[in-house]
């Protein structure tokens, strides 16, 4: 009877003490919040920030802002410092390299349904964006959708994650300890000082295909898939939100890239999907949408990119001024 007692004593005692240790352990990611999913930083601690698709949704959640900068990699150079000075606002970054305008607009949604102070967004359109199906995207396998529901059982795959608890809930306290600062939104998924700008570099990335003999039109099944895509990724939060200024550019890839187009016979497909896209876009009033295939100097200047799209952070801030100062607007008057 005595052995009985003695082994359910220890078993209660073990059993306390597993529990025990897995309330610590989510205690103290709850409390450190690596990823933003509970609330905004903690005061006296310092936040490594490079992980955008887990802690973009935490960002939007819980942070102070009243603008957001959003898109793909293009986006991710554009400081958000500056958007702040020439705006008059606050702004957080939440760019994904590698997505879809699915997962953009995801993303966009969650801040804006979370924020109603938002009275500003600013999002590069990608061109290749406008073709194919957007409402799928190879990187949702990726997604880590415990941060982006309001499912709060499925938070044990954050909370008592062997991964991000050594990885990332430790990682601030060394990243505090060792006198780092939390990442600002002009460096967050920055990448520009990991790759060389410049005519070598764009050159290199472009093997000259032979020019194609035809050209494709722009048929009226892609026009009808661009409106759409158009209105389910674009309009319809200009509709939805009256209130919030929408700021929207074509990004700017560079002439190298432009003659790639050309070679393969879809230049004049691609500019038609363009007119098609920016007749829809200025269906709403309040969507500002800008477009740079004009500024030579800046897209026939290599040293401004590190590969025929990719530009380099002179260009983001152009990006940025231009729009604050209404230049290269498009307008029903003057798309064309």
């Amino acid at each position: 009877m005595s052995l009985l007692n003695n082994t359910k004593t220890w078993s209660l005692w073990l059993l306390g003490l597993t529990l025990g240790t897995l309330l610590l352990i989510c205690a103290g990611t709850i409390w450190i919040d690596p990823f933003f999913h509970y609330h905004k930083p903690v005061s006296f601690l310092e936040y490594p920030m490079d992980k955008e698709r887990y802690q973009n949704a935490g960002i939007l959640q819980n942070f102070d802002y009243d603008a957001i900068i959003t898109g793909t990699s293009m986006m991710q150079n554009t400081r958000a410092s500056e958007c702040d000075a020439l705006f008059g606002v606050t702004s957080v970054k939440t760019c994904i390299n590698g997505t879809s305008l699915k997962e953009i607009s995801n993303q966009l949604r969650l801040g804006l349904d979370a924020n109603p102070d938002v009275k500003l967004v600013i999002r590069g359109f990608d061109g290749w964006a406008l073709f194919g199906d957007q409402d799928t995207t190879e990187t949702e396998e990726k997604l880590p959708t415990y941060l982006y529901d309001a499912d709060p059982f499925n938070d044990v795959s954050y909370l008592l994650n062997k991964t991000i608890l050594l990885g990332d809930t430790l990682r601030v306290l060394d990243y505090t300890l060792d006198g780092n600062t939390t990442t600002s939104f002009d460096d967050y998924a920055r990448w520009d000082h990991l790759f060389t700008f410049g005519a070598q570099s764009v050159l290199s990335n472009y093997p000259r295909p032979e020019k194609f003999m035809f050209t494709a039109p722009l048929t009226q099944e892609d026009q009808a898939s661009i409106t759409e895509t158009i209105h389910t990724h674009a309009i319809q939060f200009a509709l939805d939100h009256p209130d919030v200024q929408f700021y929207y550019f074509i990004t700017p890839y560079s002439i190298v890239l432009m003659d790639q187009v050309n070679q393969f016979g879809l230049l004049p497909r691609q500019m038609e999907a363009c007119k098609v896209a920016s007749r829809e876009f200025l269906k709403a009033d309040n969507i500002h949408l800008f477009a740079f295939f004009d500024d030579y100097e800046a897209i026939t200047n290599l040293d401004n990119y590190s590969d025929p799209a990719h530009h380099s952070p002179e260009i983001n801030s152009l990006i940025l001024q231009s729009m604050a100062a209404g230049n290269h607007e498009l307008t029903l008057d003057n798309y064309e």
